[in-house]
């Protein structure tokens, strides 16, 4: 059994500790580390917590890719909740919460998770 399944407090508490470990994250991606507790912090209805871990990955990998690592869905639901127009701001996180998408292709839509959960 995984850790994480069963003391998932203890886990999140030793993904913090890996991810302020210098040696570790030369071994872990730091995005995977904060992907991982910022799912848990969604799931767990902590929005400001979630929100508050993107913007520190954010902060010490100022150049991340974090599309990569937190799935469009979670950014939208973290935006929805807190009721944000958008907190990805930068040309490599295109995620926004509000209603100005910006696509790759015109004839490809892609609705936020608000917007399809209207339409369900």
């Amino acid at each position: 059994m995984f850790i994480y399944e069963l003391d998932p407090i203890d886990a999140i508490r030793q993904l913090e500790a890996f991810a302020d470990d210098k040696q570790a994250c030369k071994n872990i991606r730091l995005g995977d580390i904060y992907a991982v507790m910022i799912a848990y912090n969604v799931h767990k209805a902590n929005y400001k917590k979630a929100y508050s871990l993107v913007q520190q990955l954010k902060d010490r990998e100022p150049s991340i890719e974090l599309n990569r690592y937190v799935n469009k869905e979670i950014q939208d639901i973290i935006c929805e909740k807190l009721e944000l127009s958008s907190f990805i701001t930068d040309d490599k996180n295109l995620s926004e919460c509000g209603n100005d998408q910006q696509f790759a292709n015109d004839e490809e839509v892609d609705y936020s998770y608000a917007m399809k959960r209207n339409f369900q």
